[in-house]
């Protein structure tokens, strides 16, 4: 092993060490909260056993129905002591604030956009973005797309698919989020 390996070894060491014993998160983003307080997303402690973090954005119906389902089923999650985090591509109005508070989902948005420029074409065709850390900054699962479920319908319906499809683009209030596809996560 030359002296050149053996130093970058170490280096990389040092730097997983170093972040895993921080327990944030593995990005380095800079938000802004509701309340219009800057924060780099690696001050955002893993305090929790997990920390689900979702990738949203305003215009995007299925991102909508998953938040709302986050928060209806918000108990469940704190069972499971899990932190919910949303951070979007743009900047909120008051309006849109006072919504996330009400939802009692923690919000930030991109405030440089420098994660959403990055992976533009990533995200463009994959929010909402799910993504779950447990408190050791692991990551454990990571899901494209809304789960969703069409209420007091049987999901084995031969029309279902459309019938989902349909309440996604004309009446989003008919879905729900599929919670048991997280618990099955959070539950192992």
């Amino acid at each position: 092993m030359t002296f050149k390996s053996l130093f970058i070894t170490i280096v990389l060491f040092y730097s997983f060490v170093a972040h895993s014993q921080q327990n944030s998160l593995p990005y380095k983003i800079d938000l802004q909260d509701v309340e219009g307080n800057i924060i780099n997303s690696s001050d955002i402690l893993l305090d929790t056993k997990y920390t689900l973090i979702e990738f949203w954005s305003y215009g995007c119906k299925p991102c909508i129905v998953q938040l709302n389902g986050f928060s209806t089923h918000k108990e469940e999650f704190d069972k499971r002591d899990v932190r919910i985090i949303a951070i979007s591509q743009f900047e909120w109005d008051q309006k849109d604030a006072d919504r996330m508070t009400k939802l009692g989902i923690e919000a930030y948005f991109d405030f440089t956009g420098k994660y959403f420029k990055k992976n533009a074409k990533f995200l463009q065709s994959s929010i909402p973005l799910t993504v779950i850390y447990d408190i050791n900054g692991d990551k454990i699962f990571t899901k494209t797309g809304a789960p969703v479920v069409l209420k007091g319908m049987d999901p084995n319906a031969p029309d279902y698919t459309q019938k989902v499809s349909d309440a996604m683009l004309n009446n989003p209030s008919l879905l729900d989020l599929d919670i048991a596809k997280y618990l099955d996560i959070l539950n192992n």
